[in-house]
């Protein structure tokens, strides 16, 4: 079944119609739309927008009005000191609603804008996107950062004089700030490692303020995917749906519009630094062979046609190949260690792929740097008091060890698995399995697997035994029971002993994580 991204903006009511929308704004006296009602305008037909009294001259909403009323207005408050933000006189004239979409493919994120106004593209990441009516001018720019948060982006980005106070705020979903002063309203918004920098400016009927505020909250911005299992994140363009892998052997996939495709799958511990030859040996034709000619498969007639060679290119930094055939767009992408193999499919029926769309997904993918450190299995902890360097992912926390000869515990806030390392001496004589047996007890107790949460509380199962297996280059064994993994690593004259609990009461759903986790261990000396 096909998962979408968790995001923010997806959480927001937008089944409500626009045209409710703002005429509930209207009574409560907020012209500003809500974050995230953007999507409902594709759904609904342009509507005239209400005329509203200023925001100083209206009665708040009573306490009385319906659920529905009190938080819309609830939604559309403007953040404190907005009202003195605003340069330009209060005003009965109505702000537009923006109904026109406008994606950029440039800096990578949508939004929309009123009639009558004029788009105007950037054609490179130096400039920005315009959108300019009579008086007013929009400008939607991006720009890549090494910045680790927003305030310090905004603090280095400082190029004029202006003095206006930043005010926390939100832009879809997604804590921004935002300024008004110097005659204009400025905002910036982080989506991993990329910039988002909006502004208006100019004076004429409307104000400054809420203008920007009913533009803004249109705004669509790529969704962050990471997978933990592949070791890659990508920027999910809108309208795009993933269907996460849950095996290694499963590549990552992407559906988007006009029935287009994109999978991505990692291959480890790869020996080729070549991606035209890796890719060569790899990917098959897509054209079949009729005749002793070639033709696309699903082309039924017209002439022959051959595979195009793949041709030397670079994503992300890294050296890569790339063949356009019979509606595919298939690359290798060599990241050190790791070969990536990515391929989009499109309905297209002739010799080539969709090229134009491949160009939009290569730049949003990151495998690491060209050292070959991931961004997703990219943080190190090292434990002095166990013996060991564990790399783990970015979404995942570690709380060491207290006291020193306790657990070590690595955690996500995403699910409830959970990863504990710990040492203990160990007699160099006694069999390992043995050994294991007698320190770890069983999961498996009479009849099955029991849990005490609600739903299912029992699966039928049996005590497992530890079996042989090479960890970080040492003898270890290994039992997989219930939903633990679990095993035990032999150090001289002391063990690791590692114990992964999926927390998905099913028997041996985490041992992917598991071994992903046992690759990126290496044993060091104790403290």
């Amino acid at each position: 079944m096909a998962e979408r991204p968790i995001g923010t903006r997806r959480l927001v009511a937008v089944a409500i119609p626009l045209g409710a929308i703002a005429m509930l704004a209207a009574v409560v006296s907020v012209p500003r739309l809500p974050a995230g009602s953007a999507k409902s305008a594709e759904a609904s037909p342009p509507v005239a927008p209400a005329v509203t009294q200023a925001p100083s001259a209206s009665p708040p909403a009573s306490a009385s009005a319906p659920p529905l009323v009190r938080a819309i207005a609830s939604l559309g408050e403007p953040s404190p000191g907005a009202a003195s933000e605003s340069a330009s006189p209060k005003t009965t004239v109505a702000i537009p609603v923006p109904t026109i979409v406008f994606d950029s493919v440039i800096h990578d994120y949508r939004v929309r804008y009123p009639d009558g106004w004029t788009p105007t593209r950037s054609k490179d990441r130096r400039e920005p996107d315009l959108l300019s009516a009579d008086r007013y001018r929009w400008r939607g720019a991006s720009r890549p950062t090494k910045l680790a948060n927003l305030e310090a982006f905004v603090r280095g980005d400082q190029t004029d004089d202006c003095s206006a106070p930043w005010n926390v705020t939100e832009i879809d979903g997604r804590r921004a700030l935002r300024r008004a002063g110097c005659g204009r309203v400025d905002a910036a918004v982080m989506v991993g490692a990329t910039a988002y920098l909006f502004s208006l400016d100019g004076s004429g009927p409307y104000d400054p303020v809420l203008l920007f505020g009913r533009i803004a909250a249109t705004i669509e911005l790529p969704e962050p995917f990471v997978s933990t299992i592949h070791d890659f994140t990508l920027s999910i363009p809108p309208d795009w749906n993933v269907t996460r892998a849950t095996e290694p052997s499963e590549p990552e996939r992407f559906d988007g519009p006009r029935h287009l495709r994109f999978t991505v799958a990692l291959h480890r511990e790869a020996t080729s630094a070549d991606p035209v030859e890796w890719a060569n040996d790899h990917f098959h034709r897509r054209s079949s062979i009729r005749r002793g000619e070639q033709y696309c498969p699903a082309k039924t007639s017209g002439p022959p046609v051959k595979d195009v060679e793949f041709r030397h290119r670079s994503i992300d930094g890294h050296p890569a190949a790339i063949r356009s055939s019979c509606g595919y767009v298939d690359a290798a992408v060599v990241a050190k260690d790791r070969i990536y193999e990515l391929s989009l499919q499109s309905p297209h029926i002739g010799a080539g792929g969709d090229d134009a769309a491949f160009a939009l997904l290569a730049p949003r993918i990151d495998v690491g740097t060209p050292s070959g450190t991931g961004p997703v299995w990219s943080r190190t902890f090292v434990s002095k008091s166990n013996g060991y360097v564990l790399h783990y992912p970015v979404d995942w926390g570690v709380s060491p060890a207290s006291p020193p000869d306790g657990h070590d515990v690595f955690q996500t806030s995403h699910s409830r698995a959970r990863l504990s390392i710990w040492a203990r001496s160990k007699p160099r004589r006694q069999e390992l399995d043995v050994y294991a047996a007698a320190l770890l007890p069983h999961h498996a107790t009479g009849d099955g697997c029991h849990w005490s949460s609600p739903g299912i509380i029992w699966i039928p199962s049996y005590p497992q035994q530890f079996k042989p297996i090479k960890i970080a280059g040492h003898h270890a064994v290994v039992r997989t029971e219930c939903d633990f993994i679990e095993a035990v690593v032999e150090v001289g004259d002391h063990a690791l002993v590692l114990v992964f609990g999926s927390g998905s009461r099913k028997p041996g759903a985490g041992r992917t994580m598991f071994d992903l986790f046992t690759r990126a261990l290496e044993v060091t000396e104790r403290s």
